[in-house]
Formats: C-alpha cells, structure tokens, sequence
C-alpha cells in the first residue's frame, strides 16, 4: 500500500500537527473554514496479527470515524475525522481495530491535547472551566482527564503538622467543594478528597496508620 503523496503546504502543516510521517498515511485531506480546520486521515494498513490466534490471514473488515479534538491552533478549533480501520482474521473470524495514535483512551481528544491541558492545570489561577474553553472541550472533560493523569503517592506516615482546607472546584453529589490536604512543613500537597466530610477523613487518616503499622 502506497503512502500519502502530500499535495500541499496545508496538508504538510497538518502531518506536523499530528507527529505523522507522511509513510504512515494512506490519505490526507484538509478543509480550512472559518474559526476551525477538519482534517480526515486514513493510515496505510497493518495488518497486525490476530490477538485471539496470532494468525496473519487477516483482511480489512470496515472502517469507522472517530471524531477527535486536535486542539493545536491558537486562532481556530481543530477537528481530527480518523478512518480507524478494523480488521478481521479469517482463520478465527476476530474482528479488532487498529491502534490509535491519535486519541487518549476512551476520549474523544486527542493525545497532545490531553498533555496541554494538564500543563495549562498546573497554573493555579485557572480552572477546569478556563482550560476547558481555551482547548475547545467541557469542564467535566478538563475533570477526566485530570483523573486519568494525575494521582499522588499515597502517603506511609502522617506528617507533623497537616492542614486541611476547602477549596471550591466543582459539583458533585458530595459538595462542591474539595478537601486538601498538606504537609505544612512541606508546603506540599498530600492528598485531596471529594470533601472534608467525617467519613472520607477518618478513612485517609486510618489508611496512613494502618500503613506506618505496618512497616
């Protein structure tokens, strides 16, 4: 299967948006337009062997597109329209898609997005709304991708002196507050619960005692 022949600058911009070399392309078309660009890619075929039987009889079932937030562009929202192939292997009849490297899991944005919205997170002036708004997706997205992405050590033992504080972020069935707790000492974050309700701060506290014991 031949690679993409790139016809024009705009089509070469769009390849470098993504990290794609034109050799994994099949098909690339671009359609600027006001306030945003579509761009639609095929990749060129595969064929991986079947992850039921490790068989490579494996022919090209269907494609579907998947519509993905490539928010890139300061100036214009981008919209990603990937072909994904999925294949089929003869010997076992399985049917799997390809991989995506567009994509964060089981989100409709795409990767680079995902990593500049995490970077944008870390200022505190902003929130998941302003972040959200600039890289063209929903605050509850801003809040998934927070979730998927980010965690902190849990702790072994209890610090000298903790601080415990609210903080609004968003609204939950709990609160619309978060709880966060620091290490004063420290200055540095130990862990933020939904809210600072009896119940989850007698669970944290009971869980970091319960790992000290058992050192």
């Amino acid at each position: 299967m031949m690679a993409v022949k790139v016809k024009n600058s705009l089509e070469n911009t769009a390849l470098e948006l993504f990290g794609l070399d034109a050799s994994r392309v099949q098909n690339i078309s671009t359609s600027p337009g006001i306030g945003q660009m579509l761009v639609e890619v095929t990749l060129v075929p595969a064929f991986p062997e079947c992850p039921r039987c490790g068989g490579h009889n494996i022919v090209v079932f269907n494609y579907t597109p998947r519509v993905i937030n490539h928010d890139v562009l300061t100036d214009r929202k981008c919209t990603l329209i990937y072909n994904a192939r999925r294949y089929k292997c003869k010997d076992c009849h399985r049917t799997y898609g390809e991989d995506n490297p567009f994509a964060m899991k089981r989100q409709r944005i795409s990767i680079l997005t995902g990593k500049a919205i995490i970077e944008d997170l870390r200022s505190p002036n902003e929130t998941f709304a302003s972040v959200g708004e600039r890289h063209h997706v929903s605050a509850t997205t801003v809040m998934k991708i927070f979730d998927m992405c980010v965690s902190y050590p849990v702790p072994v033992k209890l610090c000298r002196v903790m601080q415990i504080d609210e903080t609004y972020s968003f609204k939950s069935d709990d609160s619309k507050y978060v709880c966060m707790l620091l290490d004063y000492d420290a200055q540095s974050p130990v862990d933020v619960l939904p809210s600072r309700k009896k119940e989850y701060l007698a669970e944290r506290v009971s869980g970091i005692l319960s790992a000290q014991a058992s050192e």
